[in-house]
């Protein structure tokens, strides 16, 4: 929650130090949420994002800082395995971050140079490295043989990567994809998302704002989308 102009609060359990306030709650259950916010030690940051026991932020100089857990290289310091922060702690080699993106145990910056960075978990292929592998600290995202160098935006969910690159071409890696039947381990294109302008996903389902002002969704759950079940997106009603 944005305060003032770079003063961040945050609210609910602090398990793992997810507050980013120098404080940790020792484990889960231990201490009912807190009554009031917690401001977050992020002076500067200009957004900031949250995934399931960690989160991020992106400061107006570019640099990305990141706190809580690191089992799987969340904070994208080069080290995991329970070496977790309750403060932000700088991520290495990411400058010049004009957006920052964070999924459910990894995160992404978008640099000045259209290239993308992530690191942390990538048990279901979120960080394309062709592979089911995670990182601890930031590895530049692949498309085929190149790296991508023409990304305009970048949307996390739970367990995906998705890159809008030039011309309005969506490339995703991961699980949730629309028409794939699983995840998938590296980027590929996905016609179904071309020129969306938002794009929200979590878990098997997801919905993507097209340039046409129409909102299509798909996923795996019948009626939750306001769709009938569907592997491809189709267009909600209102």
């Amino acid at each position: 929650m944005l305060a003032s102009p770079g003063t961040w609060w945050a609210f609910g359990w602090n398990v793992h130090g997810t507050f980013g306030n120098g404080v940790t709650a020792m484990l889960a259950g231990t201490r009912p949420p807190p009554s009031e916010p917690a401001q977050v030690m992020s002076p500067g940051a200009v957004e900031v994002h949250g995934g399931q026991v960690h989160a991020c932020a992106r400061y107006a100089d570019g640099r990305v800082a990141c706190w809580g857990r690191n089992n799987v290289g969340e904070l994208g310091s080069g080290m995991a395995g329970g070496n977790g922060s309750a403060a932000p702690v700088f991520v290495p080699l990411v400058a010049q971050a004009q957006s920052l993106a964070v999924g459910g145990s990894h995160a992404c910056a978008l640099r000045s140079d259209r290239t993308v960075l992530c690191w942390g978990s990538g048990a279901s292929g979120q960080l394309g490295r062709g592979t089911p592998v995670s990182v601890s600290g930031p590895v530049a995202m692949f498309a085929g043989m190149s790296a991508v160098g023409d990304a305009e935006a970048i949307h996390l969910g739970p367990e995906t990567t998705c890159i809008r690159r030039a011309g309005g071409e969506m490339w995703c890696t991961g699980g949730g994809i629309p028409g794939e039947s699983g995840p998938v381990q590296t980027l590929r294109r996905v016609p179904a998302l071309d020129r969306a302008r938002a794009l929200s996903l979590w878990g098997t389902r997801g919905c993507a704002l097209g340039e046409d002002d129409v909102l299509r969704c798909w996923g795996s759950t019948p009626g939750a989308l306001g769709v009938a079940q569907s592997p491809t997106p189709v267009a909600v009603t209102f």
